[in-house]
């Protein structure tokens, strides 16, 4: 794994988690502050976000990206659920708020992993 790509898993989880703490304390009255200095939630964020890799290498950038959120929205809902106290929300606002880390999460991956030249190439094409 080059650094680009760990850069790409480590920034991009942590600024999902922090674009889904700053949704949460818009949308709902929640504790930004409290979500953002969590270590825990960025630690989660951020394996949640190791898989993204493979997605990337095996699929074209469509594909990975669709998948990518998909993933990552559903299995941080399941954690936020079970995991992190979320027992009582409606599932409905739980892949919601983590949509939010799921789209940003993977955009951001997908922005260090992109290879800038192969992206030259095809725009010649």
């Amino acid at each position: 794994m080059t650094l680009r790509i760990i850069l790409g898993i480590v920034i991009g989880g942590i600024l999902g988690c922090v674009a889904t703490a700053a949704a949460v304390a818009f949308l709902a009255g929640g504790d930004f502050t409290a979500f953002v200095t969590d270590p825990g939630k960025h630690g989660v964020s951020i394996a949640i976000a190791l898989l993204l890799p493979a997605f990337f290498a095996s699929m074209s950038i469509g594909w990975a990206i669709f998948v990518g959120i998909i993933w990552c929205d559903v299995v941080a809902a399941v954690l936020t659920k079970f995991v992190f106290g979320g027992a009582d929300a409606p599932w409905s606002m739980l892949l919601g708020f983590n949509l939010v880390y799921a789209v940003v999460a993977v955009l951001v991956f997908a922005a260090f992993a992109a290879d800038p030249l192969q992206a030259k190439r095809a725009v010649r094409a």
